[in-house]
């Protein structure tokens, strides 16, 4: 999705106007003190210049297996179809969830 079309994801009758491929995601820090929602996009324009996105930054379970929070999105991602995972991932001071 381009930048122009992310200006706003509800339309002004407050209903969520982006395909659900695209995912949201409930994101907080530090025990709920920020809580964000999110699109891929947009955890990787406002978050991309942090250690967040560090390939050596292996330290999100899916699974039983440990990942980087690159393969954690890819993961979220296949859910775009019928319905998606109800975890919640943890990782330090970060949670993420799939809402829609």
């Amino acid at each position: 999705m381009s930048k122009e079309k992310m200006k706003c994801i509800v339309d002004d009758k407050g209903v969520i106007n982006i395909p659900r491929e695209y995912g949201l995601f409930l994101c907080t820090w530090n025990s709920r003190e920020v809580v964000e929602i999110h699109t891929k996009e947009t955890l990787k324009s406002q978050y991309g210049d942090t250690n967040l996105f560090d390939e050596d930054n292996i330290t999100w379970e899916v699974n039983g297996k440990e990942r980087t929070f690159t393969e954690l999105l890819a993961y979220l991602s296949l859910f775009k179809w019928s319905g998606f995972d109800d975890e919640v991932y943890i990782n330090d001071n970060m949670t993420i969830r799939r809402i829609y």
